[in-house]
C-alpha cells in the first residue's frame, strides 16, 4: 500500500495517531471555554481560555525526557473566541513517540480573528457609522464585514463597468498609468475619490490599485502604482470596478465606505437591520491559528478534529503595495498569510477543519510539513482562494528537506472564492513533492479550480509525483478572468497523474476556460500522465515504461 494511503487509512480507523503503547494510558484532558480563565486548572469546571495557555500545561507535563504522561486531548468548548492575537502553537504542544496530542472542537466553538463592532452612531434611517482604531484594526482599509449568521458585507464598489483606454508603461518612474472614462461616466469630487480603489481587468487577472488623482476634464484617472509587467493590458475588454467612493448616495443596502484617514466606516443597513442591537464582525487578525515547528524540533505527531476558523482581513495594501504594481498576482500568490497556517509540522491529521469569511486564502502548508492528511474540510466564503500548499514559487527547493511532502488533500469541499481578490483558485500548489488531491468538491471561483506546477520556463522543478484525481471542479472562472482551467498545471511536474476528474461549467471572459491546461509542459520530457485508471502502467512498468503527456482522456 502507498505510504499516503496506509497513513491516511491509520488516521481515519484509529481517530488519533496514537501506538498501542498509549492506547493503554489514560488521555489528560484541558478544557478551553470563550469565558474562561488562563489562571483556572484547566478542567471541565475550571476551563482555560486560550491554546497557548493549554501548551503550556502539555508542555509542564513532560518528563525529564520530555515524554508526556499519556495521550493528552484538548476540547475546545462551545463559543465563539475572539482572539486578540494568532493562536501561535509550537512545538511545545507536539506529541512524542509514544503519545499524539489532539485538539477537537464541540459543535459550535469557532476561533474568530474579528471582533463586533460596538458604538454604532445614526445617521440616518438606514445610515450608521463607527470608528475602527487603528490599534485594534490595524489594516490599512477594511473591505469586509460579516453579520452575525456570516453573511458578507461589501465594500462599496460600481457594478463592472468599460473604460474608453488605458495607458501604461512597465516603469512606472518614466510614465504613470492612466484610465481614460467614456465622458459623463463617473461624477466624483476628488475628494470622494481620495480614498478609492480601482479594480482592472487584465490578460488572466485583476489588479487593485489606490486611484492617485482624477481629472474630471479630461475624464482621466491616474493610478498609483503598476504596471510591473505586460499583464497590464486591455485583453479582457476594457473593463473596470470603482471601490470604495466615499459619497452615501453610492452606498447600496449592506454596504459600507472606509474613510482611512478617519477611520470611520459608514453602513447602509439592510430593511430591518440595525447594527447597533445586532453588532457586526469586523476582521483584524491575518492568521488565527498557526502550528509551527522548527527543523531542529518538528511540532508532531498531532490532530486536529472539527475546528472552526473565521474572520479574517483583506491585507491588499500591506502585502501588495512592496510589489508596485497593486495586487496583480496569478492566483493571488503575492499573499503573504492565511487563516491557518502550517510550518515545519510531521504526522498530523487535519480532520473537519472548516475555515470561513476570509480575506485572502483559507489554509497554507508551508514549508516542512511532511505525513499530514487533510480530509473533510469545508472552505467558503473566502476572500482570495481555499488550499495553498508549499512557498510561493516553483523551480528547484534550496533546501530539499523542507520541500512540503506527503500530503493528501481529500473528501473536501472548497467553495465560493475570489470576493477580494478574484485570481484567488481552490487548490493552489507551488512547490510540493508526492502530493495527493483527491475525492474533492471545487466550485464556484472566479478563476481555476486546480493550479500546480508555478514553473516558468521549462525550468527543474522539485515539485512531482502529484495525484489530481477524482475531484468534482465546477463554475470556475464565471464569466470573469481568462487563461483559466478546472486543472491548471504549470511546467514539468513528473511523476504526476491528473486522473477521472470531473470538469464542467469553466468560462472565461477573453480567452481561455479549458478543462485542463499544461502550460510550458515538453512532452517529449514525458512529465505528466493524463488518464483513466485502467490505462496507467502498473507500478514495476512504470519506472521503464515512458508515460505519455498526451495520453488519451477517459469520460
Amino acid at each position: 500500500m502507498p505510504r499516503r494511503r496506509a497513513f491516511r487509512l491509520a488516521a481515519l480507523l484509529c481517530g488519533t495517531m496514537v501506538s498501542p503503547q498509549s492506547a493503554l494510558a489514560a488521555p489528560s484532558s484541558y478544557f478551553l471555554s470563550p469565558t474562561g480563565n488562563d489562571f483556572n486548572t484547566g478542567n471541565l469546571a475550571s476551563p482555560f481560555a486560550t491554546l497557548g495557555r493549554a501548551q503550556q500545561a502539555i508542555d509542564a507535563s513532560r518528563n525529564a525526557s520530555a515524554v508526556l504522561p499519556g495521550p493528552v486531548m484538548v476540547t475546545l468548548l462551545p463559543g465563539t473566541y475572539y482572539l486578540a492575537s494568532t493562536a501561535a502553537l509550537n512545538a511545545s504542544i507536539s506529541g512524542d513517540d509514544v503519545n499524539s496530542v489532539t485538539i477537537a472542537a464541540q459543535p459550535g466553538a469557532v476561533l474568530s480573528g474579528g471582533m463586533p463592532l460596538t458604538g454604532w452612531l445614526q445617521l440616518g434611517p438606514d445610515l450608521f457609522t463607527v470608528n475602527l482604531p487603528l490599534s485594534t484594526f490595524p489594516q490599512q482599509i477594511v473591505r469586509q464585514l460579516w453579520t452575525a449568521n456570516g453573511t458578507r458585507r461589501e465594500l462599496q464598489h460600481s457594478p463592472i463597468l468599460h473604460y474608453a483606454s488605458l495607458s501604461t508603461n512597465l516603469s512606472v518612474s518614466t510614465a504613470p498609468t492612466y484610465v481614460v472614462l467614456p465622458r459623463g461616466q463617473l461624477n466624483a469630487t476628488a475628494e470622494e475619490l481620495s480614498n478609492a480603489y480601482i479594480v482592472l481587468y487584465h490578460s488572466w487577472t485583476s489588479t487593485v490599485n489606490q486611484v492617485a488623482s482624477w481629472d474630471p476634464g479630461n475624464s482621466t484617472l491616474m493610478v498609483a502604482g503598476g504596471p510591473a509587467d505586460n499583464r497590464w493590458n486591455s485583453a479582457s475588454f476594457n473593463r473596470y470596478v470603482l471601490q470604495n467612493v466615499l459619497n452615501t448616495s453610492y452606498l447600496a443596502p449592506g454596504t459600507f465606505m472606509f474613510n482611512a484617514t478617519s477611520r470611520n466606516i459608514t453602513y447602509r443597513a439592510m430593511p430591518g437591520e440595525d447594527p447597533r442591537v445586532t453588532p457586526l464582525i469586523a476582521p483584524r487578525l491575518s492568521t488565527v491559528l498557526s502550528l509551527t515547528g522548527t527543523t531542529s524540533r518538528w511540532l508532531r505527531n498531532v490532530y486536529l478534529a472539527d475546528l472552526t476558523v473565521a474572520h479574517t482581513p483583506a491585507l491588499l495594501e500591506e502585502q501588495c503595495k512592496p510589489v508596485g504594481n497593486g495586487c496583480s498576482s496569478q492566483s493571488g500568490a503575492i499573499l503573504t498569510t492565511a487563516a491557518v497556517e502550517l510550518t515545519n509540522v510531521r504526522n498530523a491529521t487535519v480532520l473537519g477543519l472548516s475555515i470561513a469569511h476570509t480575506g485572502g486564502y483559507a489554509l497554507w502548508l508551508r514549508p516542512g510539513c511532511q505525513d499530514l492528511l487533510i480530509s473533510r474540510a469545508h472552505l467558503f466564503d473566502l476572500g482570495a482562494g481555499g488550499v495553498r500548499i508549499g512557498p510561493n514559487g516553483g523551480g528547484m527547493s534550496p533546501i530539499p528537506s523542507t520541500v512540503v511532502n506527503h500530503v493528501e488533500l481529500s473528501d473536501s469541499v472548497i467553495e465560493d472564492g475570489g470576493h477580494i481578490l478574484e485570481a484567488g483558485v481552490g487548490v493552489l500548489l507551488q512547490t510540493a513533492h508526492n502530493v495527493s488531491i483527491v475525492h474533492n468538491s471545487i466550485h464556484d471561483f472566479f478563476y481555476s479550480g486546480i493550479s500546480t506546477g508555478w514553473t516558468w520556463g521549462y525550468s527543474p522543478t522539485s515539485t512531482g509525483d502529484l495525484t489530481v484525481g477524482w475531484n468534482h471542479i465546477y463554475n470556475v472562472g464565471r464569466g470573469r478572468l481568462s487563461d483559466l482551467a478546472c486543472i491548471y498545471n504549470l511546467g514539468t511536474s513528473r511523476g504526476t497523474v491528473f486522473v477521472n476528474n470531473v470538469c464542467h461549467d469553466a468560462a472565461a471572459t477573453g480567452y481561455g476556460g479549458w478543462g485542463y491546461y499544461t502550460d510550458e509542459v515538453r512532452c517529449r520530457e514525458l512529465p505528466i500522465v493524463i488518464a483513466d485508471p485502467a490505462s496507467l502502467p502498473s507500478p514495476a512498468a512504470s519506472q521503464s515504461t515512458p508515460r505519455l503527456c498526451n495520453h488519451t482522456l477517459a469520460p
